[in-house]
C-alpha cells in the first residue's frame, strides 16, 4: 500500500533578490534559501506552520551526511517550519523486533510478530519508545530521511 503526497517542496533555487540583506546573510554563511510549497493545484504557499520530522541515520555527526542533515534542519527552521530531529544512532534506536516491543502479549508462550503487531495496533500496547515515534509521525506533515547509501541500501538501523 503506498501513498502519494499532493504537496512537494522545491528547494532547488536560492532567492535571487540580490538585496543587501541576502548578501549579508551569504557573507555570514547563512542560508538565503526559501522553501516554496507546491500544492496539488500548482499554487505556491508560504510553508509557514508546517511540521517536519527529520530522521537521521549516521554514526558520525561530523560526516558529509551529518552536514547535510544540519543544513536541512537549519533551512527548514529559517523558513518557518517546526522541525523535530530523530538521530537514530544518538538515541540508540533498536531496530531489532522482539517481545519487548509489546506491552501486552496475546500469546506469551510463542512470539508471533504479525499477531502481536495487529494486537498492539488495535490496543495501543506498543512499548513506550515505539509509541513516542508513532506520535512524532502523526505530528509530522512531512518526513525527511537522511542517511548514507551503503552497499546498495540504507543503514540497518533504518530498517
Amino acid at each position: 500500500m503506498g501513498c502519494k503526497s499532493s504537496k512537494q517542496k522545491d528547494v532547488s533555487n536560492p532567492t535571487k533578490s540580490g538585496s543587501s540583506t541576502d548578501q549579508n546573510k551569504q557573507a555570514q554563511g547563512q542560508s538565503t534559501y526559501q522553501l516554496k510549497e507546491v500544492t496539488g493545484d500548482g499554487s505556491i504557499g508560504s510553508g509557514t506552520g508546517k511540521n517536519v520530522l527529520v530522521v537521521y541515520a549516521h554514526p558520525e555527526p561530523k560526516s558529509f551526511v551529518g552536514a547535510m542533515k544540519d543544513i536541512i534542519v537549519r533551512v527548514l527552521k529559517e523558513n518557518g517550519y517546526d522541525v523535530k530531529l530523530d538521530d537514530l544512532y544518538a538515541m540508540n534506536w533498536n531496530p531489532v523486533i522482539s517481545a519487548a516491543d509489546f506491552q501486552e502479549r496475546l500469546n506469551p508462550e510463542q512470539l508471533s510478530i504479525s499477531l502481536e503487531q495487529k494486537n498492539a495496533a488495535e490496543t495501543g500496547k506498543y512499548a513506550a519508545d515505539i509509541k513516542q515515534e508513532h506520535e512524532k509521525i502523526k505530528w509530522a506533515d512531512y518526513i525527511i530521511f537522511v542517511f548514507p547509501y551503503w552497499w546498495g541500501y540504507m543503514p540497518a538501523i533504518m530498517k
